[in-house]
């Protein structure tokens, strides 16, 4: 059986003085970082200046983009208008389910009358079923 080697971490990891010489600065580099970083403000504030001023923004282009927001808006509500217009006016009811009382008894009779309709459709159908076998 062997036997297994810890792994040696160490044993990969580069040197102290190899790891040292990648992580180096250019010479003079702290010495000359200020004038560095002043010469790019200046630069920069040089051609802030040169720009010319930005020009007024009158009431038009302030409001046009909502005056095209509410055009829209509109348009949009005239389409549906015309597309689907309203199918019942205010002026005309609504139909009502019944225009007059109706009493229990006339509407058990109407309920009888109309069950054995149904009872003799049902015998009928059954009737000729039977015929057809």
């Amino acid at each position: 059986m062997k036997q297994d080697k810890p792994f040696d971490y160490e044993a990969q990891l580069p040197k102290a003085e190899q790891s040292q010489a990648h992580y180096s600065v250019p010479e003079d580099y702290f010495e000359d970082l200020e004038r560095n970083i002043m010469a790019r403000i200046d630069a920069v504030q040089g051609d802030a200046e040169a720009a010319p001023p930005t020009p007024l923004v009158g009431l038009w282009t302030k409001v046009k983009p909502s005056l095209y927001l509410a055009a829209t808006f509109v348009s949009i509500y005239l389409g549906f208008k015309l597309i689907a217009p309203e199918t019942s006016s205010p002026e005309q009811p609504r139909p009502v389910a019944s225009a007059y009382d109706v009493s229990d008894e006339e509407y058990i009779q109407y309920y009888e009358s109309y069950a054995l309709e149904v009872e003799t459709i049902a015998q009928e159908q059954a009737l000729a079923q039977l015929q057809d076998l």
